[in-house]
């Protein structure tokens, strides 16, 4: 199937499967989102009760129960499997035995400094790049869980939208007066997941917990800086409106 579309309307796909395209991977297609609604998703995207980037499938009825993780250090081993901005060094301590547990890490998660944007600016920012051409979208099978595939609709040429899109954005940041340093600074926010969120902001974002490629759990931000996580396991974490689904299968750890 080949459609002709702006890449303005499909920036916010490709961007969250761009790093699993690259590594072969491929996930479930977000929400399309045009440049209208770009700031409103990185205004909200703390209160979303998964990031898109995570790249999950819900499999019906699997449920994982409370009771998974034995110890503080087991639950501390599951954040970075569920996203990369929990880094490698977590720890975490009990409030509530199999429920609750209260994780800080050993590093803040990196800002992203394109949070402040006009709306003339992000217009220009999202808008499609040169030399783009038609955008074919074709139907790829891809891996839901371990020997389980389906199907759904791709750009059929992604890396080089990707190559294109990420060349012409780096210009334009750079031509609103971004340094080199703070163009990687939002290319690598842009990996990590924590697009939209700047210094100080983190506070309420959530994030899934993951063992063995399953989600048992997840964890909001409770300080700004994004260090302090109050993690919940279970039906615990649906209940506090962290995840949505329990013994969801991931892929790997949530990028962008």
């Amino acid at each position: 199937m080949s459609t002709d579309t702006r890449l303005g309307e499909i920036g916010d796909e490709l961007e969250q499967l761009f790093a699993a395209d690259l590594r072969g991977e491929a996930g479930v297609r977000p929400p399309v989102a045009g440049p209208a609604r770009r700031r409103s998703w990185f205004a909200t995207r703390r209160r979303r009760w998964l990031a898109v980037g995570v790249l999950v499938i819900a499999i019906p009825g699997v449920a994982y129960a409370a009771g998974a993780f034995t110890s503080p250090a087991t639950v501390a081993r599951s954040l970075p499997a569920g996203a990369r901005i929990f880094g490698s060094t977590p720890t975490c301590t009990v409030v509530r035995p199999d429920v609750e547990y209260l994780c800080t890490l050993a590093q803040a998660p990196p800002p992203d400094p394109v949070t402040h944007l006009t709306p003339k600016q992000w217009r220009k920012f999202l808008a499609t790049p040169p030399n783009l051409g038609k955008v074919k979208i074709v139907t790829r099978r891809y891996e839901i869980a371990p020997g389980k595939w389906t199907t759904g609709r791709f750009a059929e040429d992604l890396p080089r939208i990707i190559r294109i899109t990420q060349a012409y954005r780096d210009q334009v940041l750079a031509g609103f007066g971004f340094t080199p340093a703070q163009v990687r600074a939002y290319n690598e926010a842009v990996s990590g997941d924590t697009a939209g969120i700047g210094a100080g902001q983190f506070k309420g974002t959530v994030e899934p917990t993951v063992i063995d490629r399953r989600i048992d759990g997840g964890c909001r931000a409770i300080n700004g800086d994004g260090t302090r996580w109050d993690c919940y396991l279970g039906e615990a974490a649906v209940r506090h409106k962290v995840v949505a689904g329990l013994g969801t299968y991931v892929p790997g750890p949530g990028v962008g």
